[in-house]
């Protein structure tokens, strides 16, 4: 099975396991099949995690019909996550389209996440037992990163070795369990340690990029300067924030007023990219990307190797390009 046809496969798991939801005698009500199809099938879903799964199982030669419970698990686990966090931020705009909560409301958007991540689990029950004892912890990892990022809101204080745990629990964990996953599926410790540092330190890079995108991309899906708007301590804001002791306080002026408007989002946006902080972004994922390849060790050669070193690679140059792209516009 090559990459295309397990993605077709991955794809085919993810409507069969959201058309099963369904109440039953209530078959006809299809709000929570709608809103799980409406975030998973989403036209913008890079399938990141699935990506990953299959090049980690291709270097240990992993039964690619094996890695699809792993796939889905990871990509509902994530949908969960965006969903729940949508809520929290009041967000409007995912991958270009309304979020969950924005299009139905905040009941459907948390029940629908607490679903996904029922089903997420459900779609291990066959594979060895340390995956899913896993998934368990990396659900519970996430879910006090996610507490510990809502409780630093407001907080231009904040350390970037502080932000770097956050965004290690939120992003890096699910990135290492998708590393993890097909090693223990074969049995091999080796490749299991090297493959969760490995996902972890891609996790960090992927979060980075993202906190770049909501800074410099205009074209998201999601409202730009939304981590502005929404108090959230980023990399590129508290980067911007350790140069300049006036831009700090400033800031900490606007986290305290009860509103902030998309235009004061904006207007402080601007101040943060004169800094040069989303340069200094830029290279945080250029670092953790080369960082990621070296912890691959000896599988780095292999042709599952190759393939997450190029996928990471192709992924960072788009991310910076699209950034780099829109600072020269900006000029």
């Amino acid at each position: 099975m090559n990459l295309n046809e397990y993605l077709e496969a991955v794809e085919t798991a993810i409507v069969a396991s959201l058309q099963a939801q369904a109440p039953e005698g209530l078959e006809e009500s299809r709000m929570l099949l709608d809103a799980g199809r409406h975030l998973a099938t989403a036209p913008g879903a890079k399938r990141a995690r699935p990506r990953l799964v299959y090049h980690f199982g291709e270097s240990l030669g992993a039964d690619p019909d094996a890695l699809v419970p792993i796939a889905l698990s990871g990509e509902f686990i994530h949908g969960a996550s965006l969903m729940h966090d949508d809520v929290v931020d009041s967000g409007t705009m995912r991958r270009g389209r309304p979020t969950v909560n924005a299009r139905w409301n905040n009941a459907v958007a948390v029940l629908g996440g607490d679903v996904m991540l029922c089903v997420a689990i459900e779609s291990l029950s066959e594979l060895p037992r340390a995956i899913t004892n896993e998934a368990v912890a990396v659900v519970a990892t996430m879910s006090r990163a996610a507490i510990l990022e809502v409780e630093s809101r407001g907080n231009i204080d904040l350390s970037l070795d502080q932000w770097a745990a956050i965004a290690r629990g939120k992003t890096g964990s699910l990135f290492a369990w998708c590393g993890r996953s097909p090693a223990l599926l074969v049995g091999d410790v080796e490749a299991a340690g090297r493959f969760q540092e490995c996902g972890e330190t891609l996790g960090l890079a992927f979060q980075l990029a993202d906190d770049l995108k909501d800074l410099v991309s205009a074209d998201s899906g999601k409202d730009r300067f939304s981590d502005v708007r929404n108090r959230n301590p980023s990399h590129p804001v508290l980067t911007a924030a350790s140069r300049s002791p006036a831009l700090r306080e400033e800031l900490r002026a606007l986290w305290a007023q009860e509103q902030i408007t998309r235009e004061e989002a904006h207007d402080f946006g601007l101040k943060v990219l004169d800094t040069g902080a989303a340069d200094s972004t830029r290279e945080s994922i250029l670092v953790n990307v080369e960082r990621a390849f070296a912890a691959l060790g000896p599988f780095r050669d292999s042709t599952g190797g190759r393939a997450v070193a190029d996928w990471a690679a192709n992924l960072a140059r788009v991310y910076l390009e699209e950034a780099d792209a829109h600072l020269r516009g900006a000029e």
